[in-house]
C-alpha cells in the first residue's frame, strides 16, 4: 500500500470543475495543487489518466495546499452570483483528497462543494458512483423548471 500523504500533514488534492455531464460524459478540468494551469477532459477515462498521471497525486512530491491569491471586489464580482473563481465548474465543483493507493486503486474524500458533503471512498469505483450521483442531482436542479408564476386574469376577454 502506498500512503499518499506525509508526516507534515501536507494534502494531495485536485479539484475537478465538471462543466457538463450529459448523457453521463462528464467534460470540464482538474487543477492540482502543484499547478495552477487547467487541464481539461472530455470523458471519464481522460478524467482518470489525469489524475493517475498526476505526480502530488500518485508520488512523493507533495504541496501542502492551492495557492490563494488576494483578489480586488471587482474581480470577485459576477454577473450570476457565481464564485469568481476559476476552478469552479459550471454545474458541479468537487474537492478530491487522495490519501492511500492500494491494489492500483485510491482511497480517499471526496467533497461536493455546493452540495456542501463531504463522502470518503475505498476505492476508484465507490468514488466514481459518488461523483455520479452528485452530478445526476447537480444536472437536475439545473434542469428543473422555474415554478410557474401566477398571471391573474390571464383568460379575461376584454370587450
Amino acid at each position: 500500500m502506498q500512503m499518499i500523504t506525509d508526516k507534515e500533514n501536507t494534502e494531495n488534492i485536485a479539484v475537478l470543475s465538471v462543466d457538463d455531464y450529459t448523457e453521463k460524459i462528464v467534460t470540464g478540468s482538474v487543477w492540482f495543487c502543484n499547478d495552477e494551469r487547467a487541464h481539461p477532459f472530455q470523458g471519464l477515462m481522460q478524467l482518470l489518466l489525469l489524475l493517475d498521471s498526476n505526480a502530488a497525486l500518485t508520488t512523493d512530491k507533495r504541496c501542502k495546499r492551492f495557492a490563494r491569491e488576494e483578489r480586488t471586489d471587482r474581480e470577485t464580482e459576477t454577473e450570476a452570483g457565481k464564485s469568481a473563481d476559476p476552478r469552479r465548474g459550471a454545474l458541479a465543483t468537487f474537492r478530491l483528497r487522495l490519501l492511500f493507493r492500494q491494489n492500483s486503486s485510491w482511497q480517499g474524500l471526496v467533497s461536493w462543494v455546493e452540495g456542501r458533503q463531504e463522502e470518503s471512498f475505498r476505492s476508484t469505483l465507490e468514488l466514481l458512483m459518488l461523483l455520479d450521483s452528485a452530478l445526476r442531482a447537480a444536472d437536475e436542479s439545473k434542469n428543473q423548471p422555474e415554478p410557474a408564476k401566477a398571471v391573474d386574469n390571464i383568460l379575461e376577454v376584454t370587450a
